[in-house]
């Protein structure tokens, strides 16, 4: 009886797994990378509207 279970032998699979992971964690830290800048931009413009209107 055939399961299926034969792609786990395969070194194809291992690569795209690989693969997969590395590009999820790239997208998580580029997201990250601009969320950050995103807020640093926010609080600047704040500071500068702050300052002046006073």
């Amino acid at each position: 009886m055939d399961i299926g279970f034969e792609a786990f032998a395969s070194p194809a699979f291992y690569l795209c797994a690989i693969y997969m992971i590395l590009a999820g964690m790239a997208v998580e830290r580029v997201s990250a990378v601009l969320r950050k800048n995103h807020a640093e931009r926010q609080s600047s413009d704040v500071w500068e509207e702050q300052t002046v209107r006073a």
